[in-house]
């Protein structure tokens, strides 16, 4: 059975999609289709086997360089433990999606900031919670569209806000929008509030304020703000001898700003391990393995990892009927 993964951004984000010539030298990760910041599967998956990796050298949690090919499939990194480090051999039995944008933290003139969704989001986060049989935002999300740019959706308890041109207005950067009056859709919009709340771990700080900060904006505009609302860091090089920036040592960085929150699913399936292993893994077994391994722990993702830079909270949720 998939099981559906939240990732938080507890820090600045940036994972990489290499050079280009534009005025960012070092953009993020974007699907083709919408633009949308992604966290791509290839980065994910790759965290997760260093980080089984690490518990297999020490012996710890059940992991050793059997379950670790089982899962991830071998590797040169397990030659020092033993495992088998041809990755031809077999595939690892792990499969899992790109991390899909959520929400995304965008400055407000009150409230100091406001998580925007749209339709189009919620609609393939939707998709995405049935392949791991849970149907807990499916009426919410059908009562969620909007059709006039100008409007935006907001919960019966949105701290965001703001009286202007005698009206209830959400302001987000430079731009403002009138709030919807529309009692069903800003209930819906709190059932999903409240679904992503209960699922983000009870260490953040910041969880409290889900139902009051969540803002449905239209399809485009949540299109505009994640191109335009994200970080743009200026890096430099010094050269020590002469004290200014050194010969090239001058680029710009694109970060996912902190507080944004992506989706994933995760599934494991029948290993294609050699049948003289001690003990095959049992798909079941290797979910367990990995949510004991991830859950609630906060990983690093993407570059500047020696920066503080992308560190990521990991929490799982459970198909429908299991508790966490």
């Amino acid at each position: 059975m998939p099981h559906l993964l939240w990732l938080y951004a507890e820090a600045p984000l940036h994972p990489g999609s290499g050079s280009r010539v534009s005025y960012v030298d070092l953009p993020v990760q974007r699907e083709r289709i919408t633009g949308f910041p992604i966290i791509q599967s290839s980065s994910l998956k790759g965290v997760l086997r260093w980080m089984a990796l690490r518990k297999a050298k020490a012996n710890q949690d059940g992991w050793n360089a059997d379950t670790v090919a089982a899962l991830f499939g071998p590797g040169p990194d397990l030659e020092e433990l033993k495992g088998p480090t041809q990755a031809s051999d077999f595939a690892g039995a792990i499969s899992i999606t790109d991390a899909r944008i959520a929400l995304f933290p965008v400055r407000s003139l009150t409230g100091v900031f406001a998580w925007v969704t749209a339709p189009v989001v919620l609609k393939r986060l939707v998709r995405d919670m049935k392949r791991a049989d849970r149907k807990d935002l499916e009426d919410a999300a059908q009562a969620l569209d909007l059709t006039d740019q100008a409007q935006v959706v907001v919960s019966p308890s949105c701290q965001v806000v703001v009286p202007l041109d005698q009206a209830r207005k959400v302001v987000l950067e430079d731009f403002a929008f009138t709030v919807l009056n529309d009692n069903q859709k800003s209930n819906a919009l709190q059932t999903v509030a409240n679904v992503i709340q209960n699922s983000l771990s009870p260490d953040n700080p910041f969880r409290a304020w889900m139902p009051s900060h969540i803002v449905l904006v239209h399809d485009d505009v949540f299109t505009d703000l994640v191109q335009i609302a994200t970080e743009i860091v200026t890096r430099i090089r010094i050269d020590h001898a002469t004290g200014t920036v050194a010969q090239g040592a001058l680029w710009s960085e694109e970060m996912i700003p902190s507080e944004t929150v992506f989706w994933s699913v995760l599934d494991v399936e029948v290993p294609r391990t050699p049948k003289n292993l001690p003990k095959p893994l049992r798909p079941e077994d290797g979910i367990q393995l990995l949510k004991d391994l991830t859950h609630g722990q906060v990983i690093q993702l993407g570059g500047d990892e020696t920066l503080g830079r992308g560190l990521v909270r990991i929490t799982w949720m459970e198909p429908a009927g299991q508790s966490s």
